[in-house]
């Protein structure tokens, strides 16, 4: 019946392959903005075809304008896609990953795995809509990575086939060469195809990834309190007596204002709360300016863990199957003599893991040093501290660096067997095949085998290699979390089962009654006496509003931590059933610190050398 239509059904063939393949590949898709109502410019990625995304084709434009000008400004640059904004990645995010908007309480790596799970708004289709989201990231690199897999073994069940037609003149196989030749060359191309798009999807995960983080940590950072470090740095630690104490007037000043505020003797705590301690290791600071650079360099550098997740037992086991069916048992000599020697690597792994731990926690301490050094740079030349000061950082770098040179000593040693155990696998299996089982090897057995060896070799050296990268990552990934979780906020931020009762304050009033605060909701002992600082407001003070209030006092009473309990900085512990503080923020607050005169104006521009300089020119 078919033949007798002639060259008419191949016409139909050929349109039904143009409307049904051909068409779609090439015909734009439909662009709708995630936010309708303010719209951002169009990528032309947003309405690329599938043919265009596949071969990167849409940044045609920019490649052929960058060859004309000799420098390309960042205005002529593709906009941003409005799905790849920050903006949106954090309304994505965020519901995943931050406890402060109703995500759940897990380890960061499986919240980053379910924002990344779930659908985007591109789609493969032509028209997009909230129903219509397709192309989950995680499940394109699986499928990817497997695609990988079966296309790179291809090509060894390629050569073997057609190795073994030629030596056998076509006599086992009905399957003529030029078969095998263009598989070849198909899987091939598939193979390469693959490992793009996963390279892809692999990298726009990762750009992802540091953004929403760095946004995330960043947040975070305006919710704890600066003064304070993670918990669990001090054991057995009891509450410390009071080192200072601001009163107020003994009587409620209603529309007076504060009277007065006053300052009791400090108390030696240590003397009279001995209690078991230990230091901090903990520094705020540096700690903060190491997760926003290395710990998210770190995360960024060990995207490939699903290499050695998924790529690589997969690549194994079909490696072995394959070797199995050409070789014979002696593929399970080769195996075995592979996990004989795998421990090595995993005991020093497990090394290299706490080696990193330890070297992030003395970079975090170099840095916090440093940082506070260039801070008060000129209060550190005036009074001469500078051999003091760079004693001190080049003792915290020189313990980073011992650090660093024991996680060069495991690398290194990694490295090494990456040749070492490639080289025993093959020697057991060839050796077992030839000597043990008396079997000789042809050339379609040799170089089929070796394909499939190096395929083997290459996935332990990619094992080995990419093991520090993903612990690194791993580090980097609980030290984040640890920050997230464990680091003490501000009151506002802390679920209390019942809160101060700011309502005893008129809503509008400024004030404190009967309150106490510290500067954290822990005690850590003599080691940090800043930390063990009570203000406490006895009675009722509250300040004028729309006139200038004094908080007069002698030096360390707390007149700045006033202020800085009035703003939320410092912990709240009520002392009355009716203790309360309020600062209303309907209108806004603004607060200017105060800056000592080093800081404020240089050395020689101090009135005693202005007037000296006076005199001389008389």
């Amino acid at each position: 019946m078919d033949s007798a239509q002639g060259w008419f059904i191949w016409s139909k063939i050929v349109v039904l392959g143009v409307i049904s393949v051909v068409l779609p590949l090439i015909t734009p898709r439909q662009y709708t903005p995630l936010e309708p109502e303010d719209p951002s410019r169009l990528n032309l990625e947003e309405r690329a075809s599938i043919f265009s995304l596949a071969t990167f084709t849409w940044l045609d434009p920019t490649i052929y304008l960058a060859n004309r000008v000799p420098h390309l400004a960042t205005q002529e640059l593709p906009p941003l896609a409005d799905y790849n904004r920050v903006k949106s990645l954090v309304k994505e995010s965020y519901p995943t990953l931050d406890v402060f908007s109703g995500a759940k309480k897990r380890h960061l790596f499986w919240g980053i795995l379910r924002v990344f799970r779930k659908p985007r708004r591109i789609s493969f289709s032509r028209a997009i809509s909230d129903k219509d989201r397709v192309g989950t990231d995680y499940y394109q690199v699986v499928a990817m990575l497997v695609l990988h897999v079966l296309a790179g073994l291809a090509n060894p069940l390629g050569v073997n086939q057609l190795l073994r037609y030629i030596e056998t003149g076509g006599t086992s196989s009905d399957i003529r060469p030029w078969f095998w030749v263009l598989w070849l060359l198909l899987c091939t191309m598939m193979d390469g195809m693959a490992l793009q798009w996963h390279n892809y999807i692999a990298s726009r995960m990762v750009v992802k990834s540091e953004a929403i983080l760095t946004q995330l940590i960043y947040d975070h950072a305006l919710r704890i309190r600066m003064k304070a470090d993670a918990s669990g740095t001090v054991e057995d630690a009891e509450p410390a007596l009071p080192l200072g104490v601001v009163v107020g007037s003994g009587e409620p000043s209603g529309d007076t204002g504060a009277e007065c505020l006053t300052q009791t003797e400090p108390t030696n705590s240590s003397e009279s709360q001995p209690h078991k301690e230990k230091p901090s290791s903990i520094n705020i600071v540096g700690r903060l300016n190491n997760l926003v650079t290395t710990d998210i360099q770190s995360i960024t550098a060990g995207r490939d863990w699903l290499l050695p997740v998924l790529y690589i037992p997969l690549q194994v086991i079909l490696s072995i199957t394959f070797l199995y069916w050409i070789l014979g048992w002696s593929a399970f000599v080769g195996l075995a003599a592979l996990l004989a020697m795998f421990p090595v690597p995993g005991f020093l792994a497990s090394k290299l893991s706490s080696t990193q731990a330890g070297k992030m926690k003395a970079a975090d301490a170099r840095i916090q040093t440093t940082t506070e050094t260039v801070s008060v740079i000129r209060m550190i030349k005036l009074f001469g501290w500078e051999r003091k000061m760079s004693k001190k950082i080049s003792e915290k770098r020189a313990k980073e660096i011992r650090w660093v040179l024991r996680g060069k000593i495991f690398e290194t040693i990694i490295d090494e067997l990456n040749f070492i155990i490639p080289f025993a696998v093959m020697l057991a299996t060839f050796g077992t095949y030839t000597f043990i089982m008396k079997q000789s090897l042809n050339a379609s057995i040799v170089f089929s085998s070796i394909t499939v060896l190096s395929i083997l070799q290459e996935q332990i050296h990619l094992m080995l290699g990419i093991t520090p990268a993903i612990i690194k990552a791993k580090v980097s990934l609980d030290r984040i979390g640890d920050f997230l979780r464990n680091t003490e906020l501000l009151d506002e931020f802390e679920k209390k089962e019942s809160d101060h009762n700011s309502s005893a304050i008129d809503s509008s009033d400024i004030g404190f009654r009967d309150a106490t605060f510290t500067w954290s909701a822990t005690t850590e002992g003599a080691e940090a006496p800043s930390r063990q600082f009570r203000l406490r407001v006895d009675g009722e003070v509250l300040f004028k509003q729309g006139q200038i209030n004094l908080v007069v006092g002698p030096t360390g009473c707390g007149k700045t931590s006033l202020l800085m309990a009035l703003l939320g900085e410092m912990h709240f512990i009520p002392s009355m059933p009716d203790s309360c503080f309020n600062l209303p923020r309907d209108g806004g607050v603004a607060f200017a610190a105060q800056e000592s005169w080093v800081l404020n104006e240089t050395i020689k521009a101090f009135p005693f050398f202005v007037f000296y300089q006076t005199l001389l020119t008389l």
